[in-house]
């Protein structure tokens, strides 16, 4: 679970506007509101951008599948599974924050020089809630609970679950339909982005 938050300038505190992951300038916001009809075109685009060519791409989808706020992750890991695509992190298995970096270090033994995408939840601004925003540099799960761990992914996809003014007590109270409406997004854009790389690189 992240938290869409940079530090201040003077390193007290948190402020609200981008991910604290080093890459403050070049997050991606690829859909606003729930229901934006171009989000699965949106993110398909902008994450086949990112893929290198002849890159194999696994999905590491993290998150707690027993919190409806922090299901974003297992649900697109559940979603996934059924695409061809390699994924670490589903409703039957999932990964979260107490087995992140042991899977994050398996999978990068398993599939040397893969492309990572990560997926997990995140708190925003208000007008962010229902927000995909991608990181391109990947994410640091856990932020939200005070959590240091160390980032994971070349690239991250959140999916805003719920407003940081309500903290990370509020994900209990998230209803379903928000994470399972982000993450059926997220799922088809990234389907669509692997099958064009493939196709763009005459891979199958």
């Amino acid at each position: 679970m992240r938290r869409y938050a940079e530090k201040s300038p003077n390193g007290l505190g948190m402020r609200p506007g981008t991910f604290g992951n080093g890459n403050c300038g070049n997050n991606i916001r690829v859909m606003t509101g729930l229901y934006g009809k171009t989000a699965r075109g949106d993110i398909s685009a902008s994450v086949a951008k990112m893929i290198p060519d002849g890159a194999e791409t696994v999905a590491l989808c993290i998150g707690s599948d027993r919190v409806t706020g922090d299901c974003v992750g297992p649900l697109v890991g559940h979603l996934l599974s059924r695409s061809g695509i390699t994924v670490y992190g589903t409703l039957a298995s999932p990964v979260t924050a107490l087995n992140v970096a042991e899977c994050h270090e398996l999978l990068r033994r398993r599939h040397p020089g893969a492309f990572v995408i990560a997926v997990d939840s995140a708190l925003g601004a208000d007008g962010e809630v229902g927000s995909v925003i991608l990181l391109p540099r990947g994410l640091r799960p856990a932020a939200a609970v005070g959590k240091t761990l160390p980032s994971v992914g070349d690239l991250g996809i959140v999916g805003v679950v719920s407003s940081r003014r309500l903290g990370a007590d509020s994900l209990g109270r998230v209803r379903l339909a928000l994470p399972f409406e982000l993450a059926s997004r997220i799922a088809d854009g990234v389907v669509r982005a692997v099958m064009r790389r493939r196709t763009a690189t005459g891979r199958r």
